[in-house]
């Protein structure tokens, strides 16, 4: 399978997300992905959400709101002032209370709460911007040491935090008061470094050059992080008989980078084990490369003796196989409605080019036309429709249904799934026009079915009653990342353009839990 194939299990998600860690809850049997949300502001993320499933199938976003007391970022501050990013998220062994963790300008920040969904409260005795981090940055080992933090609790409830990076990695314990707050255990001999806070500094890793995470199987530890970074990102591990270590590092990297099928800068990683069953949850970049633009793909890996599965990415994910994850996967998509505009013909005011990408050790060549209209109608989160930008608006995108059709519910996901778009939906019968080329020179006749200003997030659903044969969207305006939340010309590809992921159809509506309401993948 290739990046742009129709129906690809990855990316998983819709939009721009990097940095991922997954919670499970048993008795809503919901998932919550938590991510740094890419796109603007380079990767450093302004707009915190979860993404919310219960098959990994059909997603719905919701706005995390974090403590009053974080120094969260805003639109307001330029850039290097810092963002927010790497969350990582435990249940906690013997309190049950969940932990949100985030990197805040290269500081850890901890919340807690007894939902994933929240409220979330600061985790740490100070409540003030100055006095909540759990570690500030250069409090450990110096530059790149307080950020990419990961929990690890051990089967004896011990929690650990692993973090650091910049080919240094550090560990530190963890204790939590009888209300739940959390700081630095110094009273543990194996942690010999530092001063305040006492931590073990671990050297010589291949590679290691941003993540942290921690997971035992079997009796052995794995501790795991991202080398090599960008286009060329890989996964790596080591094993070792205790948290501390000492580690051996495996050769064989987890997941990395395919050329022949289009698979560039796998990397920075969550590891799940749903129903005994081991998944890697991690981010790539959208092809072809374009700087700060990641998505999340997940695969499943097998762990045994020691070892774990080499070169496990793919374009597939869970659409292919057969395990707990994937049984849920294939039966929703088996299960989904049939969406009326999959593969069919398709036509747009224009078709944009890919500009190219520059990174320090290669060049990306710019190919013309590349963001077709068909690419919006090939359930693929990879590939997108986008106009070129020199076209004034509205850019239109429309598809020919092959007959009318009753037309009961449309949805759409933008390229930025949490920005505000403003769009235009319209349907034409079958009388009025033969051919898409035909329907795009009809001025009248067209029935409205939809008109939306500050739609968000994606995918953006719309419900009416109409029947035609040609559904036409035109996007009138859209909150897109620019100045300083935009990357250069050259790092980022076109980052001042409407664009669309999916854009779906469906000739009847099927009430779901509010879990699965907002898309049907």
């Amino acid at each position: 399978m290739l990046w742009n194939s129709r129906g690809t299990g990855n990316p998983v998600v819709p939009g721009y997300l990097a940095d991922p860690t997954v919670a499970y809850d048993e008795a809503s049997q919901d998932f919550y992905v938590f991510a740094t949300s890419d796109g603007v502001t380079s990767s450093f993320s302004r707009e915190p959400h979860v993404a919310v499933t219960q098959d990994f199938y059909h997603w719905q976003f919701e706005p995390v709101k974090l403590p009053d007391c974080w120094p969260l970022p805003s639109v307001d501050k330029p850039l290097a002032d810092g963002g927010i990013w790497a969350p990582s998220f435990m249940k906690h062994p013997t309190n049950g209370k969940g932990y949100l963790l985030y990197t805040i300008e290269s500081c850890t920040y901890v919340a807690l709460a007894d939902s994933p969904r929240g409220p979330w409260r600061n985790a740490t005795a100070g409540q003030t911007a100055d006095t909540a981090p759990l570690v500030r940055k250069g409090e450990l080992w110096g530059g790149g040491d307080a950020f990419d933090g990961e929990f690890f609790a051990d089967d004896d409830g011990t929690v650990y935090l692993t973090i650091g990076g910049w080919y240094n990695r550090g560990m530190l314990k963890l204790k939590f008061d009888p209300e739940g707050l959390v700081s630095v255990d110094n009273d543990d001999a194996r942690f010999p470094d530092g001063k305040e806070k006492k931590f073990l500094r671990i050297r010589d890793l291949p590679e290691a050059g941003e993540g942290s995470l921690m997971l035992k199987h079997e009796g052995v530890y794995y501790k795991m992080w991202s080398g090599s970074g960008w286009q060329n990102y890989r996964v790596r591990y080591a094993t070792a008989p205790s948290p501390v270590g000492p580690f051996t590092p495996s050769p064989d990297p987890v997941v990395v980078r395919d050329d022949v099928v289009g698979l560039l800068g796998p990397g920075h990683h969550t590891m799940l084990n749903f129903r005994g069953a081991w998944y890697i949850l991690y981010h790539r970049q959208s092809y072809p490369y374009a700087d700060a633009k990641r998505q999340l793909a997940i695969d499943r890996v097998h762990i045994a003796d020691g070892t774990m599965s080499a070169g496990v990415q793919s374009h597939d994910g869970l659409a292919r196989g057969r395990g707990p994850l994937e049984d849920l996967y294939q039966a929703a998509a088996r299960h989904a409605r049939e969406n009326l505009a999959l593969g069919r013909p398709a036509l747009a005011s224009s078709a944009g080019d890919y500009k190219g990408g520059v990174e320090a050790k290669e060049t990306f060549a710019p190919v013309p036309a590349f963001y077709e209209a068909a690419y919006a109608f090939d359930e693929n989160y990879g590939t997108r429709w986008a106009p070129q930008t020199t076209q004034a608006e509205p850019a239109w995108l429309m598809v020919d249904l092959g007959r009318d059709q009753d037309i009961a519910e449309t949805q759409i996901v933008f390229e930025y799934v949490f920005r505000k778009h403003a769009y235009r939906l319209e349907v034409l019968s079958a009388d009025k026009a033969a051919t898409l080329e035909a329907a795009a020179r009809v001025s009248a006749g067209w029935t409205p079915f939809a008109q939306r200003q500050d739609a968000a997030p994606s995918p953006v659903v719309d419900r009416g009653r109409a029947k035609g044969r040609f559904v036409r969207l035109a996007v009138l305006s859209a909150d897109l990342p620019r100045g300083e939340e935009a990357l250069a010309p050259g790092k980022q590809d076109h980052t001042d353009r409407i664009s669309v992921v999916e854009f779906r159809v469906f000739g009847q509506v099927i009430r779901q839990k509010p879990v699965r309401a907002a898309s049907s993948r």
